[in-house]
């Protein structure tokens, strides 16, 4: 019994440590950039207009801490730096792509229900 506990307390704290890598909307916005392959700073940056600088530089750190993405450099003759996902961000992003489809799927319910529960004034 003690050790179905502890099993199930793994896996929350799994789940919690899961979703602290995708939480916030620039994680996962950055994730689908690096989808296209290498890309550069200034072309992530266009594609995600709304990001600020320092919270981009934020997100792509983090997400090489943890493991989803990798920099490289290139001290060629105009130097530059390059970031792509790796192998683990790819398979995250799978995921992540699954969870969208999900919500792709049932955002009319989504929004009837909370329609429904707003109409009642609680």
């Amino acid at each position: 019994m003690m050790q179905e506990n502890s099993l199930s307390q793994n896996t929350a704290l799994g789940s919690e440590e899961a979703l602290a890598l995708i939480s916030d909307k620039w994680t996962i916005r950055v994730m689908h950039a690096l989808l296209q392959g290498n890309s550069r700073y200034g072309a992530i940056k266009r594609a995600i207009p709304d990001v600020t600088k320092k919270m981009l530089t934020q997100r792509l750190r983090a997400m090489e801490r943890d493991g989803l993405a990798e920099r490289f450099d290139f001290s060629k003759a105009v130097p530059h730096v390059e970031y792509t996902l790796t192998p683990l961000g790819e398979s995250l992003a799978q995921h992540v792509a699954t969870l969208c489809r999900w919500f792709d799927e049932h955002l009319e319910e989504i929004t009837k229900a909370r329609k429904n529960y707003d109409a009642t004034g609680r």
